[in-house]
């Protein structure tokens, strides 16, 4: 696969075989690497990224053999874009949009009306989870948690409180109303409360 060399064309550097360690020393060198189809450097990117990134895509779709194979998608997507990433962003955060897209695009194929349709939920708005609410649980037990939820409240609670998309942002992405995502976040935030608290009764017992 051949990419184009855009945004690091400019950034000279000596002709030499760089190391894995300088790649991973040096983001700048990794990315302008990757867009000049070093092996290397894209081996190191998918290594260094890979598992953060499959934990972003088990959050919204909960299979890990779905996951896995949108995995190789978004990789393919990332050295495809690559040359279009600007310094002025964390490279964390670009891919992570990535995985984000395609994870979507994969439930709307396989629920074609499940993360658009409207409700029209109409109770109080449910506050945000505190931290003494989850502090006594691992990390590993509120994502299980989370991952209870339904589908179409899992998503917006992932997109807005994880990983800090605004309702604007979620309305643009599910092609739902600000309303909706709001109605979406605070059932969802009600759910996960219930299913925290029974957690915490079994903790007890």
């Amino acid at each position: 696969m051949q990419f184009t060399l855009t945004h690091y064309a400019s950034e000279k550097l000596p002709k030499r075989d760089f190391t894995q360690e300088d790649f991973l020393k040096d983001e700048a060198l990794l990315v302008r690497e990757c867009v000049a189809n070093n092996r290397l450097a894209c081996k190191t990117l998918y290594e260094k990224y890979h598992p953060k990134l499959l934990a972003v895509s088990m959050r919204y779709i909960h299979n890990l053999d779905d996951a896995e194979d949108l995995m190789q998608e978004s990789f393919i997507t990332i050295f495809e874009k690559l040359g279009a990433f600007k310094s002025n962003s964390r490279l964390s955060t670009w891919l992570t949009r990535i995985v984000i897209n395609n994870s979507l695009q994969f439930l709307r194929k396989k629920h074609p009306t499940l993360l658009s349709y409207e409700d029209d939920w109409r109770e109080p708005v449910e506050e945000d989870i505190a931290e003494e609410e989850i502090e006594q649980f691992s990390a590993n037990e509120v994502l299980a948690a989370i991952g209870h939820l339904p589908t179409e409240l899992r998503v917006v609670l992932c997109l807005f409180s994880i990983d800090g998309y605004s309702h604007k942002e979620v309305s643009k992405s599910l092609g739902i109303t600000e309303n909706n995502s709001r109605s979406r976040l605070s059932r969802a935030r009600k759910q996960l409360r219930i299913i925290l608290k029974r957690k915490e009764a079994k903790h007890v017992s």
